[in-house]
């Protein structure tokens, strides 16, 4: 019985157990040259018995020169991981690395699976971007075969590279209090994405310090994933537009919306529109990660701007050091908060000092 484990078997070892010699292990592999069924099955089972990944780069090594780096994200059509990525992969390039992209679509089985298929290519580390993963067996045993950085992320005995939620956030909350705000929300956060929580947690911590009111049902998670494209096509069932309107049919509404998100911001300026409110004068509504469309909405939205170029290098840094160290599972997993900067624009303002001017029949 072999227990080894992915990646820690040899072709002797599968040869050996199936009682045959390398090449038709290699002919079975590769599927050339005429092998027996009986033959065949007994080099496949062994294959499964000692978990054997073959090498796919093996035969062509000299016409991929660069090593590779696997990237997984959960939506690449997400403009602010689809530029996190650029620029990941520009950095890799400088230190002569590849990029082998996988979108897993939020799912966890799928996610195992590319890990799979990436160290089958035998990839030399491995971003995991806005994706966790919560089997620790698993995750303990891809750490002794790759190094891993996540972005967007937190897990345990990994490095991680985060925009500074908290800090943000809260000096987000400090800014709408400053222009008068008393009533205000928060939604969008997930209870399975430490970012948003980190987020949530600088809005309470912010409430606090200045002795202002939490409210229960200005508080608005979700337990469904955000996908934007998919939350643009929903139109009213989307996560966002949901929320937005749990919120404003209040009977005693926020004065204003902060959202996890600049997709979520986008649904509040939606369910604003179908009730006659205009952002910026009748409520103020702030989002996060400033994406390109924040500046060409009407009016353009109160953002947290984060450093994608910065969090791309320091994260690119971090893992080409941990490929170059033969230690890199001993080493120390590190935190590492990347500074972002509020971008307030014209949907943020002062509150109306007459409620009954945008809901007469309250």
């Amino acid at each position: 019985m072999y227990n080894r484990g992915p990646g820690n078997t040899t072709i002797k070892d599968v040869a050996a157990l199936a009682g045959v010699s390398i090449g038709t292990v290699s002919r079975v592999i590769h599927n050339k040259g005429y092998i027996s069924e009986p033959t065949r099955q007994k080099v496949l089972e062994a294959i499964t018995e000692t978990q054997f990944i073959p090498n796919i780069n093996a035969q062509t090594a000299s016409e991929h020169q660069a090593p590779v780096v696997g990237v997984i994200v959960p939506e690449i059509t997400n403009p602010f991981l689809s530029y996190l990525v650029s620029y990941i992969e520009k950095y890799l390039n400088l230190e002569n690395y590849s990029v082998m992209l996988c979108n897993n679509l939020y799912s966890a089985e799928k996610t195992k699976k590319f890990i799979d298929r990436l160290l089958q290519y035998r990839v030399r580390g491995l971003f995991m971007i806005a994706t966790k993963l919560d089997d620790r067996d698993y995750l303990e045993m891809i750490r002794e075969k790759l190094s891993i950085v996540c972005i967007n992320t937190i897990m345990e005995k990994v490095d991680c590279i985060n925009c500074a939620d908290w800090q943000t956030t809260f000096e987000l909350t400090e800014h709408l209090i400053s222009l008068g705000h008393r009533d205000i929300a928060y939604m969008g956060f997930n209870h399975t994405s430490p970012p948003t929580l980190e987020r949530l947690r600088g809005f309470q911590d912010a409430m606090m310090k200045h002795h202002l009111p939490i409210r229960e049902e200005y508080l608005q998670g979700t337990d469904v994933t955000m996908r934007p494209i998919q939350n643009l096509r929903d139109g009213n069932h989307a996560p966002a537009n949901v929320l937005a309107s749990r919120l404003l049919d209040l009977p005693n509404p926020p004065t204003a919306i902060m959202a996890v998100n600049d997709y979520y911001a986008l649904g509040i300026y939606t369910e604003c529109h179908k009730r006659g409110l205009q952002v910026g004068r009748d409520i103020s509504v702030a989002g996060y990660d400033d994406i390109p469309l924040t500046e060409i909405m009407t009016p353009p939205v109160t953002s947290v701007h984060c450093d994608v170029d910065s969090m791309a290098y320091i994260a690119t840094s971090t893992l080409v050091d941990r490929i170059k160290s033969k230690e890199h599972q001993q080493l120390d997993s590190r935190n590492i908060l990347v500074p972002g900067s509020l971008r307030l624009r014209a949907s943020t303002a002062s509150p109306v000092t007459a409620r009954h001017r945008i809901y007469p029949d309250r």
